[in-house]
């Protein structure tokens, strides 16, 4: 009986942590209909669309903020980690505040200004959202293919060697660590606690590969903003305080690989669990 109630348990907090997930999901793709209608309607002008990237970044950090408080409400205090719950103030034993406000406004500038380039070039195609299966098979090939793509290529060397003891990696150390203040409080927001280069590394990389494997085979060299929005869902997802937080959004997936516990793990050991996929670990 007690083993059946904690599966019981754990199939409400996986379907009532999907329904905040999957309708936070559903709000960025309103606010990203609502950017790309005002960018066509103005011929996308330079002004109009950094503006635009910008709000759009801001709004989806107030959501991620959203999500992550009421996934500490449906948890509540007895399912949550100590250390999430005493270092949701900033003290200097709990690491640094989640919603540093420096911190936020560091990364949501730098991902406009990173899209904006990529936008002008043609890189990054602000299409309305279709309701199709084509088109959802399409934008989920592209999203898993950066999520295998930045494992294999760029955290199994790179993460690897940012937790290297040699001598001759101390600069990749030192550019990792700022990510490792965290600790064991790591929550949603503590993705955006990163060095720019380690950014670059962990979120820039995939994507521009992505970019340039399109081009080598004679693909359109572009990507779509959903899977670039469900790419940023699942890094965040990483560091949320629930461990049943949607991550593939793909039911089967998040059911079964757990890669918000590993990352969490990671995490709390500062070694181990190297690359975010858990089923190529």
């Amino acid at each position: 009986m007690k083993e059946q109630k904690v599966n019981s348990d754990r199939l409400y907090l996986y379907a009532a942590s999907a329904m905040i997930d999957y309708a936070s999901l559903g709000l960025q793709f309103l606010i990203l209909q609502f950017m790309t209608a005002i960018i066509i309607a103005t011929s996308s002008s330079f002004s109009t669309t950094a503006f635009s990237f910008l709000l759009g970044n801001c709004f989806a950090t107030a959501l991620f903020i959203a999500r992550e408080e009421s996934h500490y409400r449906l948890l509540g205090g007895d399912r949550v980690s100590i250390y999430k719950s005493k270092g949701r103030t900033r003290t200097a034993s709990r690491g640094p505040d989640p919603y540093d406000a420096k911190t936020l406004i560091q990364v949501i500038v730098m991902n406009a200004v990173s899209l904006l380039p990529m936008e002008r070039q043609g890189w990054l195609v602000l299409e309305r959202i279709e309701w199709s299966t084509q088109y959802w098979i399409k934008t989920y090939i592209v999203f898993y293919a950066m999520l295998l793509a930045r494992d294999v290529l760029f955290m199994l060397p790179f993460h690897s060697l940012m937790h290297s003891k040699s001598s001759k990696y101390r600069w990749l150390r030192k550019v990792h660590q700022q990510h490792h203040e965290v600790n064991k409080n790591a929550q949603s927001l503590h993705a955006y606690h990163i060095d720019p280069l380690d950014m670059f590394i962990e979120n820039g990389g995939a994507p521009m590969l992505i970019l340039l494997v399109k081009y080598l085979l004679g693909l359109p060299v572009e990507l779509s903003t959903t899977s670039l929005i469900l790419f940023t869902g699942h890094d965040v997802g990483l560091h949320s305080i629930n461990p049943y937080t949607t991550m593939y959004f793909n039911p089967i997936l998040d059911y079964f690989l757990s890669p918000n516990v590993c990352h969490q793990l990671h995490h709390a050991t500062n070694k181990d669990f190297i690359m975010f996929t858990p089923s190529i670990m």
